[in-house]
């Protein structure tokens, strides 16, 4: 994904975006970092609670180290947020 957003402003006309989801543990503040790196204008435009992921219920631990922002609740998570973000070329 960063050699995607680190590329997509030499591909995007102005107002061009390209368009992620991702799980909410994984680092919304980070994500819309990299994507405002290159010159793209970060944003959250959709935001769902969703059940948590079977898959990452059986990697819980190893889940819980990557999220430095703090995202998933103590215990055994039940739901989790799934973004959608974009950065828009201006």
């Amino acid at each position: 994904m960063d050699l995607i957003i680190h590329e997509a402003p030499k591909y995007l006309k102005p107002q061009g975006r390209p368009v992620f989801t991702m799980f909410e543990f994984l680092g919304e503040e980070r994500a819309l970092e990299k994507l405002g790196g290159p010159g793209l204008e970060p944003r959250v435009i959709a935001r769902e609670e969703q059940p948590f992921p079977r898959i990452a219920r059986e990697r819980l631990e190893y889940i819980r180290s990557l999220d430095a922002e703090g995202s998933l609740p103590p215990g055994r998570p039940t739901t989790c947020s799934r973004l959608v973000l974009c950065g828009e070329k201006t």
